[in-house]
């Protein structure tokens, strides 16, 4: 399956940016590290991007590139920046809609959005002082989208869990580390990659990751798994360590047979013989009756 760009390949879309939130090291042992991080996805677009895209587009000769305004039925009207695709020369002008909350995209109601299609919408041209009013909705959509799905907003009720339409962040976690290393272990727990696909991110600093995001419901059934494995991998750790000392204890066992310090290690089954001080061998130390070349007492 190969590895899914989170950045730009996701089931989120393009992304702007990746925040990552924290981390918490699940396995600290060398060759076989695993982290939990937690991380920001961001699709919406900040009101100073946005002039910043407009004022670095090259000229368009059909003169709609700008700002507009999207009305709706019973909700405030939205902002849209619109920017001409760079294509072919004469080839027919196509437009991309960049929004606050959401990723850029080249439709409009449905359809290629061409200069005609533009023309012709419901779309309102903003220039001069309309400007502010769409920096005011511009920044109150991008700041309300953040938690929020594209129903809430527009003051509707959304009957949908977890809804992620309209909705510019979203919270992930990513498993990172010694992933191939384990990947038995992994794959028990979480099923492989069809529940769990390998990504790779870039995060706003430059610093890439490369791991398997987990679903919500997938940590605490990791958790246990690993849980598991480190409580069997002490147990072998601990039987390993008792087959140690008792292989050690019988080696020294055979080495060194009970009783042998009594008799084969003793002073005079070695040759040794004690020797009083002060007298010559046999014991004939001060004290001992003097005794002439006779063995009579002189």
């Amino acid at each position: 399956n190969g590895v899914v760009s989170l950045n730009s390949q996701g089931r989120w879309g393009r992304l702007r940016a990746v925040h990552e939130l924290g981390s918490e090291a699940l396995r600290e042992r060398p060759g076989r590290r695993l982290d939990l991080r937690r991380l920001k996805l961001d699709r919406g677009l900040p009101w100073e991007a946005a002039n910043t895209m407009l004022a670095a587009a090259k000229p368009d000769e059909q003169g709609l590139q700008g700002f507009y305004l999207r009305p709706r039925d019973n909700a405030v009207s939205e902002p849209v920046l619109v920017l001409r695709r760079r294509a072919r020369e004469h080839a027919r002008a196509e437009y991309v809609l960049h929004y606050p909350h959401v990723s850029a995209s080249g439709t409009l109601d449905g359809a290629t959005c061409t200069a005609a299609r533009l023309t012709d919408s419901r779309l309102i041209r903003c220039q001069g002082d309309e400007v502010g009013e769409v920096e005011e909705g511009w920044n109150f959509q991008y700041e309300n989208s953040e938690n929020k799905c594209i129903h809430v907003q527009r003051n509707r009720k959304c009957q949908l869990i977890d809804c992620m339409q309209g909705k510019r962040c979203f919270l992930e976690t990513m498993l990172t580390g010694n992933i191939l290393a384990q990947w038995e272990l992994i794959q028990e727990a979480l099923g492989g990659l069809n529940r769990s696909p390998l990504v790779r991110t870039t995060l706003g600093d430059g610093t890439v990751l490369v791991g398997l995001l987990l679903p919500s419901e997938a940590e605490p059934i990791f958790r246990e798994a690993l849980a598991r494995r480190e409580a069997l991998e002490r147990t072998r750790a601990e039987e390993e360590a008792r087959r140690r000392d008792q292989m050690l204890h019988d080696e020294q066992a055979e080495n060194y047979p009970e009783g042998d310090s009594d008799s084969d290690n003793s002073d005079e089954a070695r040759g040794f013989v004690s020797v009083a001080p002060g007298g010559p061998p046999g014991g004939g130390g001060p004290g001992a009756p003097p005794h002439g070349p006779t063995g009579r007492r002189a």
